[in-house]
This record gives C-alpha cells, structure tokens and sequence, in this order.
C-alpha cells in the first residue's frame, strides 16, 4: 500500500496500512466468486472506495467511540475504511444483498474488527427499530438525497450527523429544502474535494438532526411515489 501511504490526506499508521492491505487482499479474493464490485484495479480501488471513503476525516474526525450506521454499505463503503480510520467506533454496516453481508462478516473477521455487526434488511424496515439510536450514519448508496434524508435523519439521535457521499452535479440538481424543513435537520457542513490522479470532484454534505419527527421514515412505496 505505498501508494496509499503517499496519496492519502490523512497520514496512516503501519497497522492501517497492513489493514487496508489486507481488506483489498481478502476483497480481491472473495470477488473471484462473488460479484462485490466491478472496481478491482489496485489504484482505483486505493483511490476511489478507500480514500474517498475517508477523506472527510481530514477535516472532521469522528468521535471516538460513537456508533455509526453505514447505510447501502455493498462491499464496505465508506464503512470498512472509516472503521480502520477510527477502530473504537461502533459500526453497523447494513445492505439488503445477502451475499454482500456475508463478505461483509467474512472480511471484518479476517481483519479483526471489533464492534462492528451486520443488518441483513432494507434501511425502511431497520429504521422502524432503530428510531433514536446512531450518533452518526453515513451513506454512498445511489438514491436520491431526499429519499435518503427520510431514511436515515429517523435513525438518528438529536443533534446526530447524517454524511452523505454525493457528487457536485447531484448537489446541483436536487432540491432538499423541504425535506430538511419536515424532518426538523439543518445542513451542518459541506466538504468538496478532488481525489488523487484526477479521479474527479467528490462533495459530502453533512447534516444535523435537530429534533425528532414521529412518523418517519413512511413506507417506503409511498417515499417512492411522493418524495418530501
């Protein structure tokens, strides 16, 4: 991982260097049989799911021991990397693919991960039983912001932070003032940066949950069918 070592915006310790070694190893391996992700190229994989996963930590490090939902995880992102960033964080990584989650179990054994568990279920039907209950939850799943925002802001406890991995163009299109406005949540933060190698613009807009609502997230046909 010398490459990562000297791409990375945050400097990295020998043992999280061994460790993201390890994870590209162990999902390198596994995705011989499993489709995990279609991005398997050393560099690309260094750049786009480890580095972008955390390079917020540059400029926000999380809470030690905070509990941290990562929602449509797939393969381990942002999760996995923000976990090895930050190993006293207690991490749910959650995705309705079967297979994925049990990668998922496979590898955080293999790296040793500790405090980490696994939801096997769709974000609508965790929420119900986890209203009140993350300090933080982040997310690089493809729904829309507003689809998105009525998931999770639930799932977290008042003045929780919500990190949402979106592109500069998403940002631009989407219009999530509403949204905000139902769900009792301010924007907290905006990080813009560039990735390595000219692997193009990423955005993470943070926000903050400042009172909780009773009676979201709805069922999901009907977010689908009427967004906030």
């Amino acid at each position: 991982m010398k490459q990562l070592k000297a791409l990375s915006p945050v400097q990295l310790t020998e043992k999280q260097l061994e460790l993201f070694q390890k994870l590209y190893e162990e999902m390198i391996i596994y995705n011989e049989h499993t489709n995990l992700t279609s991005i398997t190229k050393e560099t690309d994989v260094i750049v786009k799911h480890f580095i972008d996963s955390y390079w917020v930590l540059k400029d926000h490090p999380f809470p030690k021991h905070s509990t941290i939902l990562d929602v449509g995880t797939g393969p381990g992102y942002p999760g996995l990397p923000l976990k090895i960033m930050e190993p006293t964080l207690k991490l749910t990584l959650l995705d309705s693919n079967l297979k994925k989650i049990q990668y998922l179990k496979h590898v955080s054994e293999q790296l040793e991960l500790t405090h980490t568990t696994f939801a096997y279920e769709r974000a609508e039907d965790h929420a119900k039983k986890n209203l009140n209950h993350y300090d933080i939850i982040v997310s690089r799943a493809t729904a829309n912001m507003s689809t998105l925002l009525e998931l999770c802001i639930p799932m977290l406890r008042e003045n929780g932070l919500l990190y949402l991995y979106v592109t500069p163009q998403q940002i631009a299109s989407e219009n999530i003032m509403n949204a905000l406005k139902i769900l009792k949540t301010t924007t907290f933060n905006k990080h813009d940066y560039e990735l390595p190698l000219e692997y193009g613009k990423r955005s993470v807009m943070v926000f903050k949950k400042q009172k909780h609502v009773i009676g979201y997230p709805r069922p999901y046909a009907i977010i689908l069918k009427k967004g906030l």
